[in-house]
């Protein structure tokens, strides 16, 4: 689950996931900086979006559903992990980007749900 605070910079990310061509593959980075690991992204696959407006904070919350191959998980959601723990202790604009072709939106990484099928 994220919160976006770039209200803006959502609408155009999520007009072009709407706009996208329905065959086309798809995928969304989420990458983070960590100050002792450098960039930390990890690749959703087909990423599928839920999103509330909150109306008295003036803020997206989403949820992003989607998958990761194996061997995407095993190299990269666990160093994902740890610098987004590292980047909580210091306090950022914002916790993790988020880009889908050439459009980025910066989020706050509320929740993370990892589920193995």
């Amino acid at each position: 689950m994220l919160e976006v605070h770039d209200t803006a910079g959502w609408l155009l990310l999520h007009d072009r996931v709407l706009g996208a061509p329905k065959d086309a593959p798809k995928s969304l980075d989420v990458s983070t900086i960590s100050g002792s690991r450098g960039r930390r992204t990890i690749v959703i696959v087909d990423p599928k979006f839920d999103a509330t407006l909150v109306r008295p904070g003036g803020f997206f919350r989403v949820i992003v559903t989607g998958r990761m191959s194996g061997g995407e998980a095993l190299s990269t959601l666990q160093l994902f992990q740890q610098a987004v723990l590292e980047r909580r202790v210091a306090p950022a604009e914002h916790d993790v980007v988020l880009f889908f072709g050439l459009t980025t939106v910066g989020a706050h990484l509320v929740e993370l749900k990892v589920v193995r099928t």
